[in-house]
């Protein structure tokens, strides 16, 4: 029964966060458009990563598959769960933990490296006290840590993972598009203003948005 009206609750609240977020992403685009200059960094650090990838087929698909455990584990202990093994082989890996019964941290553990770019975060964490005149070099590695999480998604992204199934196919998918728009709009934030600057921003403009729908359906009764 807890089960069946958590998937209730989620199917009617992760449609109102994707149409949030989605429209959030819109207005991070038009940020990103006036202001294209700033971006050119990350630009430029998704073209290298995506030449370069070229030349790294032989450990491309390792290094994807090892960021893709390290986000399971990673999520899972920040969920407070206890790792028991963590493997990575070449199109394969697995990792065990503790099991809990919060839904939403099970559900964030099993797809998270489909929305999460973790060497992204790490990097964009650091960015506040790299010195302002290299943060031009500093946005390149940024980029190229982002297309790799691009290139992840793309690869590891597919009916056939059980981490989609285990959840359904369509509420996982849901869930992925939603949590992809927030995470891309912040990124993009914070290469204009530095993450903890990013997501104050970013809040403060959902619930703008939120109180502002809320006002205005209430002014139609």
């Amino acid at each position: 029964m807890k089960s069946v009206v958590s998937k209730v609750l989620g199917w009617i609240f992760y449609p109102l966060f994707a149409i949030l977020f989605i429209f959030e992403l819109y207005r991070t685009a038009l940020m990103v458009y006036s202001d294209y200059t700033y971006f050119y960094g990350l630009a430029i650090g998704m073209a290298v990563y995506f030449i370069v990838g070229l030349f790294m087929k032989k450990n491309k698909v390792w290094m994807q598959t090892f960021s893709h455990e390290l986000t399971h584990t990673l999520v899972g202990m920040l969920f407070f769960r206890k790792i028991h093994s963590f493997t990575a082989g070449e199109g394969e890996g697995v990792i065990t933990h503790s099991a809990q019964k919060v839904r939403f941290g099970s559900l964030m553990i099993s797809l998270s490296p489909y929305f999460l770019p973790i060497f992204t975060i790490f990097l964009l964490l650091l960015r506040l006290i790299i010195d302002p005149e290299c943060l031009f070099g500093y946005d390149i590695a940024v980029g190229i840590t982002y297309a790799f999480h691009l290139s992840c998604f793309r690869a590891q992204t597919g009916s056939y993972q059980t981490d989609l199934q285990k959840h359904g196919l369509a509420f996982s998918y849901l869930v992925i598009v939603t949590f992809h728009a927030l995470v891309t709009s912040i990124v993009l934030m914070s290469i204009d203003t530095n993450l903890w600057p990013a997501l104050k921003i970013y809040a403060v403009n959902c619930y703008n948005d939120v109180a502002w729908l809320i006002n205005a359906v209430s002014a139609l009764f």
